[in-house]
């Protein structure tokens, strides 16, 4: 797993959409190791294999929410605000965090679903999203989709 909330860095994990998906949660593999603060899932456009225009912010979830037994515990962050509507493509979710968190963020080695380029992080004060890694952060969707 990583820390995704420590040294001022921001991670990202592509997401390959089939069919049109009507958002309504997006939930995390987790860790809370403690501190204090918020976290939230952005939802970006792909833009040439990185994260792009930012489409969707989910709510905000306390730290205080997490608990801090552990192991891993899926997180769900809810899109309810608005209607957000998927086509199929690729998108971004990115964790995004205030305060002094500490989280991990369990992923599986390799890219058994995505592509090659699809885990980016960056300087949460930098634009471009220019860091690749070799591993696949887990996540879940949760919406309403076609057959």
């Amino acid at each position: 797993a990583e820390y995704v909330t420590t040294k001022l860095t921001q991670y990202a994990q592509v997401l390959v959409l089939q069919k049109p998906l009507v958002l309504k949660n997006v939930g995390l593999a987790l860790h809370n190791f403690g501190g204090e603060g918020l976290l939230w899932v952005d939802i970006f456009q792909d833009d040439d294999g990185k994260p792009g225009i930012p489409l969707a912010t989910s709510e905000l979830v306390s730290l205080e929410q997490l608990s801090l037994k552990p192991g891993y515990r899926w997180v769900d962050f809810a899109f309810s605000g608005e209607k957000i509507t998927l086509m199929p493509g690729n998108y971004w979710i990115a964790l995004g965090f205030t305060g002094s968190p500490i989280v991990n963020w369990f992923y599986t080695y390799g890219k058994p679903v995505g592509p090659a380029y699809g885990t980016r992080y960056k300087g949460v004060f930098q634009d471009d999203w220019s860091g690749a890694l070799n591993y696949e952060f887990n996540y879940r969707l949760v919406g309403l989709t076609t057959r």
